[in-house]
């Protein structure tokens, strides 16, 4: 994947999602020590170019649809004063779970929760933040139950 390419890409998510146009013009930057896939700061896309060249077109415009939502919802600048990796966590589950409600489909490796389904990233990040466990810990749990739910029944169990 090149610059070409990406701007490609681009279009295309702009077309399906016009209210993305206003976040469209980001500075694109390949950098595969800094991103193990795709992210943005809100001004700059950036991308590893080897894990791009493995998906196929319809998850390059899910890739970049989600990074141009966080981009659009002022993802960076609403975290100042949270937990950043809980913040990014919450971020991400919300924004996979919109994308998905709009017929997008993910890599597989993607991680999300059911939790966030129909919630805000303040809600889930809130939700995040109550279970009083480490980034580690909650990590695991959606990774391997794409849930959290067993992180809250240990929380509810303690409170007996």
């Amino acid at each position: 994947m090149d610059k070409k390419d990406a701007k490609q890409i681009i279009d295309k998510v702009v077309k399906r999602f016009p209210n993305l146009k206003n976040v469209a013009n980001v500075k694109i930057l390949f950098d595969e020590r800094k991103v193990d896939a795709a992210a943005t700061n809100g001004k700059t896309l950036f991308l590893n170019s080897k894990y791009m060249d493995n998906l196929n077109e319809e998850e390059k415009v899910t890739i970049f649809a989600f990074c141009l939502t966080q981009a659009s919802l002022k993802h960076n600048e609403r975290m100042k004063g949270k937990d950043i990796e809980l913040w990014q966590l919450a971020s991400n589950a919300v924004i996979v779970e919109l994308l998905k409600k709009d017929g997008l489909k993910f890599p597989k490796e993607c991680i999300t929760f059911d939790e966030a389904k129909d919630k805000t990233i303040d809600e889930v990040y809130e939700m995040l933040t109550g279970l009083n466990k480490s980034i580690g810990e909650i990590g695991k749990e959606v990774i391997e139950n794409h849930s959290i739910a067993g992180l809250m029944v240990e929380e509810d169990e303690r409170d007996r």
